[in-house]
């Protein structure tokens, strides 16, 4: 079981960042901010879409994605200091 302190570091160590698009938000960043331990988190994406992609931080270009499910909860780990970008498609 975990405490609400202990939830509320962990919350500390990351960093949601919604992006907006020209037309509404379909984006969003998470960001480790403790550069010595590694994090991992569940989040429920709550952006209008079917599917997540994540840009491909080697080439510059978008995943084909991953379907969401009913849940929409997608789990992500973060390297020391790491971020990912995603974004939401139809």
């Amino acid at each position: 079981m975990t405490s609400r302190a202990g939830i509320r570091r962990a919350l500390r160590r990351l960093v949601y960042i919604l992006i907006p698009g020209t037309t509404r938000t379909t984006a969003f960043m998470v960001v480790n901010r403790n550069c010595k331990q590694p994090a991992e988190a569940a989040l429920r994406v709550t952006l209008p879409g079917k599917a997540l992609q994540e840009l491909d931080r080697k080439t510059g270009t978008w995943t084909a994605g991953s379907a969401l499910g009913a849940d929409r909860l997608v789990k992500v780990r973060l390297s020391p200091g790491d971020g990912r970008r995603f974004r939401v498609a139809e």
